[in-house]
């Protein structure tokens, strides 16, 4: 999932990693299996129109 993300994103698999990670430490996002939950569309709609963490 990583890999298809990061060349989606025009990044590396690594940081698409870590900023998973993050989202999931802070509840935003789950990770069961092979998929990704977004538990607060807010959030991350806010995160992607700011570019900010």
């Amino acid at each position: 999932m990583h890999k298809e993300i990061a060349v989606w994103a025009g990044t590396t698999a690594d940081t698409v990693a870590r900023a998973i990670g993050q989202l999931t430490n802070v509840g935003i996002v789950k990770r069961r299996t092979r998929a990704l939950h977004i538990m607060d569309r807010r959030h991350i709609e806010k995160l992607a129109q700011s570019g900010e963490d």
